[in-house]
């Protein structure tokens, strides 16, 4: 038996028809390209240029399922007093990320809202707090923080019921006063850069925070300043806090055996390196000089 098969065209019948989805209708994008805009509706938007707010507020969202990508641009405002760069009010499920907020009085104010992600922005130079939060479920990741009047970032309450708060990877710098100041239930600061702030370099309250591996030197007051019940401050560098007068490496007030201290290391703070109240659960104290223990607290020598 013979069998004879025979090739078909090696020219192709036409172009290739896509395969892909066009981004435009994965995610349907609106651009933004005044100042004062208001989000009053779910979706994606950008920025297409920077914006300059004179006398008025910058961007606002207003509504739940918001993504608002600055797009590298800039909205700048003329310090103007009452007025922020973004608002979040009364909204959930809320991003920003990828541009400058700078010159409001406040740069980013979070109000009555829940899972809000701020990611990638630089928060400079505005009179009073660089960001502001007062509610639950809020993440600031990979934010730079600098030269704002007031504290660089502040997630607080008056009622003390915040929980679930995220401030990772940021640069916190040169504010008028505290660096990161935070109230909140399973918070976590983590691996941020926080230098040269006006009084403490973090402070923190509440229970079941997290203080890891931030590098935290020459603001004017203590570097980390902890009042929690429980959680764990570990991993951490203080170096050269103080520079106002007082302030400690790492000083812990109001601990119970629910708190854990350990890895830290503190040199050349004015006050002393380590203040730890006596109910928290440190790890010894030591110097690298000496024979230390894998969890020990740390004191380079000069």
């Amino acid at each position: 038996v013979v069998w004879i098969v025979q090739a078909g065209s090696l020219e192709p019948p036409g172009p290739p028809a896509p395969t892909m989805i066009p981004l435009d209708v994965v995610e349907a994008r609106t651009p933004i390209g005044n100042s004062g805009f208001s989000i009053t509706a779910p979706g994606s938007y950008y920025l297409v240029e920077d914006l300059t707010a004179a006398g008025a507020s910058g961007l606002s969202i207003d509504v739940d399922d918001v993504t608002l990508d600055l797009n590298g641009f800039a909205i700048v405002g003329a310090a103007t007093p009452n007025v922020s760069g973004l608002t979040i009010t009364n909204a959930s499920n809320v991003t920003v990320r990828n541009g400058t907020i700078r010159s409001f009085e406040h740069g980013v104010d979070i109000d009555t809202s829940s899972n809000v992600s701020l990611v990638g922005l630089d928060v400079l130079a505005n009179t009073a707090n660089g960001i502001e939060s007062f509610d639950s479920n809020v993440v600031i990741d990979g934010c730079t923080v600098e030269d704002n009047g007031v504290d660089g970032i502040s997630v607080t309450s008056d009622f003390f019921n915040l929980t679930d708060v995220l401030i990772a990877d940021c640069a916190v710098a040169r504010n008028g006063n505290d660096g990161i100041t935070a109230a909140a239930t399973l918070l976590e600061i983590r691996g941020n850069r926080v230098h040269g702030n006006g009084a403490r370099g973090i402070e923190v309250s509440m229970t079941s925070a997290k203080v890891i591996g931030n590098r935290v030197d020459l603001n004017d007051g203590t570097g980390i300043y902890t009042a929690i019940a429980s959680g764990v401050v570990t991993d951490n560098l203080c170096f050269s806090n103080g520079l106002g007068g007082t302030g400690y490496g790492i000083e812990v007030v109001l601990a119970e055996a629910g708190q854990f201290l350990a890895r830290n290391q503190a040199a050349g703070n004015t006050s002393g390196e380590f203040l730890f109240d006596e109910a928290a659960s440190a790890a010894p104290i030591t110097t690298l000089d000496a024979t230390a223990g894998p969890w020990d607290n740390l004191i380079p020598s000069p």
